[in-house]
């Protein structure tokens, strides 16, 4: 890419997401309890956390351990692991709704998005963490499989564009939620 106001759509595929449902023991005036003994408001607007995990998202710091990384992702330099992505994404959305990640790297968000049921939309300015991305991506949507046994589907897309994310409004990108 020559110049900074041209763009490159590298990926553009949908998947249908199959949320498991947990079964309810239990309901209140807005509320329910499952079989496992979590609890949820059914006035949470927010997300679908149980009681139990917001409780420990508010905490004022995460204690992870990530998965071990493959060597091509460690070249980014500000690699972050997808169970620390995935913990904000669960917070501030709920399955079926649209993240943003304008500064891609090397695909964290999306695959984080696309575990949690999510659809996501990923901008990288660099070539070679763009292509990164859209390998890791492309891997892991041939991996996952639907199985679908009572629960809710949601069609997800999964869009990946290598471009300067300051060229946002001519990317053609529909509304995001987070």
């Amino acid at each position: 890419m020559a110049d900074s106001d041209t763009w490159e759509l590298l990926l553009d595929r949908e998947y249908d997401y199959h949320e498991v449902q947990p079964v309810v023991q239990e309901e209140g005036d807005g509320w329910v309890r499952y079989t496992d003994g979590r609890k949820y408001h059914l006035g949470n607007r927010l997300n679908r956390l149980d009681t139990r995990r917001w409780l420990k998202f508010q905490k004022s710091w995460f204690i992870h351990k990530p998965r071990p990384r493959k060597s091509d992702v460690k070249l980014h330099p500000a690699k972050y692991p997808e169970e620390l992505v995935g913990e904000f994404i669960e917070f501030f959305t709920k399955p079926g709704m649209t993240v943003l990640d304008p500064m891609l790297g090397t695909g964290s968000t999306l695959l984080a998005a696309l575990e949690t049921g999510r659809s996501g939309v990923g901008i990288e300015l660099q070539p070679k963490y763009a292509t990164i991305a859209r390998q890791r991506l492309e891997a892991q949507l041939a991996q996952t499989r639907l199985i679908v046994s009572g629960g809710e589907i949601h069609q997800l897309r999964f869009r990946l564009l290598q471009g300067d994310a300051f060229q946002l409004e001519d990317m053609e990108i529909d509304d995001v939620d987070y």
